[in-house]
């Protein structure tokens, strides 16, 4: 079937009618397809060369189980996503990042049809030493 999209998803009844008579059934269609977003992307911890994101589940699994989340980041100054990792956790730690530069993250979810649309951080984070004295952990937005 072709054209089907995840709304498609539900009971249908198939009638089949001949000169001998009729019968019918119902029948369960679902219909798969790449996960949601995850949602509430945060930033929960700082240091000085790491940033820690944690998120929750996208409201769609597409039909089929979130098995990891791809996680993904760029600098500020850069319009190109680098993969820094995967897991089946709702968290993440990115290390050997540089200190005092801006990163955006995103993380999508994957299931076994694919890997679904991102979830942004809408502000950079920036890598700071709990010595830093910049006021506003963890999204700094270039105040020192």
């Amino acid at each position: 079937m072709r054209g089907l999209d995840r709304s498609d998803s539900g009971v249908y009844t198939v009638l089949v009618k001949n000169s001998v008579g009729e019968i019918s059934a119902d029948v369960t269609l679902i219909v798969q397809d790449k996960p949601s977003a995850p949602q509430s992307l945060t930033v929960t911890n700082v240091t000085e060369d790491s940033i820690s994101l944690a998120w929750k589940p996208p409201a769609d699994d597409g039909g089929s189980k979130v098995t990891r989340y791809v996680i993904e980041g760029r600098l500020g100054n850069k319009r190109s996503w680098q993969q820094f990792g995967r897991t089946s956790n709702l968290e993440f730690t990115v290390s050997r990042l540089q200190e005092g530069e801006k990163y955006y993250f995103q993380v999508m979810a994957e299931n076994s049809i694919g890997v679904g649309e991102p979830m942004e951080t809408t502000k950079p984070a920036i890598p700071r030493s709990k010595f830093s004295e910049c006021p506003c952990e963890p999204f700094c937005h270039g105040m020192r």
